[in-house]
């Protein structure tokens, strides 16, 4: 199986803070005693007795398990000219994992414009991707 998330959305996504941008829920912390220390910034936004922090690896986490459990063998590419020279034909399942927030009619992150022209004039017009 192979993901297709361009890593320019890890620097955007490090933005968007559970509980307080883009419309992500809030998120727990990850020890109980760190909802008790003291908050600043962006942060202050967040409900109380949550921690608010950078989701962008938790849906790309989540897709990964559930992938292993039915392939073997799991790519995660960050640039989409790197799908341009991989052998997709022969890929069992094309995954794009989208994130609404950054990724609209244009994406809006480091290098979007560019990775989103490759993907969608070169790549997804010969390959289906489902999107996530």
């Amino acid at each position: 199986a192979v993901i297709y998330v361009p890593y320019g959305i890890f620097y955007s996504w490090s933005f968007v803070m559970g509980g307080v941008t883009c419309g992500a829920p809030p998120t727990a912390c990850w020890l109980p005693e760190f909802a008790k220390l003291p908050v600043f910034g962006i942060a202050r936004s967040a409900p109380r007795g949550t921690c608010c922090r950078d989701l962008a690896q938790l849906p790309l986490l989540k897709l990964w398990e559930e992938l292993g459990k039915h392939h073997d063998r799991i790519q995660v590419v960050g640039d989409a000219n790197m799908l341009v020279k991989l052998p997709l034909a022969h890929v069992s399942k094309r995954v794009f994992l989208r994130y609404r927030c950054v990724m609209k009619e244009k994406w809006d992150f480091p290098g979007g414009l560019q990775q989103q022209k490759v993907f969608e004039d070169t790549v997804r017009k010969q390959f289906f991707f489902e999107e996530i």
